[in-house]
């Protein structure tokens, strides 16, 4: 959408302006699937524990903890962003959100 600013003082055009909106679209956020693998697990990569929580983002409620070198296979990542994904965990009864810069993928 382009939008045109017009300033007029005392009767005077003294500036026109033409400006470029860009508006975020679902289509800018890339697709989990091309970012992660879906059949490789993704192993908690660092030497303490990562938490697990109810949604996608440290303002959501903490569920549990992956280990060390604990993981699982991603089911699905946020909406908004694919920094979070929901990970149900070979060890775990519950699938949990987890911020993926603390993760790292390995065949196992």
């Amino acid at each position: 959408m382009k939008v045109i600013y017009i300033l007029l003082l005392s009767g005077i055009l003294v500036a026109c302006q033409s400006v470029q909106k860009t508006e975020n679209k679902p289509s800018d956020i890339p697709d989990w699937q091309s970012l992660y693998s879906q059949t490789n697990k993704y192993y908690n990569m660092t030497d303490t524990i990562v938490n697990l929580r109810s949604g996608p983002g440290v303002n959501y409620v903490r569920i549990g903890v992956l280990q060390p070198n604990e993981g699982g296979l991603i089911m699905s990542c946020g909406k908004e962003t694919v920094e979070w994904c929901a990970i149900r965990g070979t060890n775990l009864d519950k699938t949990g959100w987890v911020k993926m810069e603390f993760m790292s993928m390995r065949e196992d």
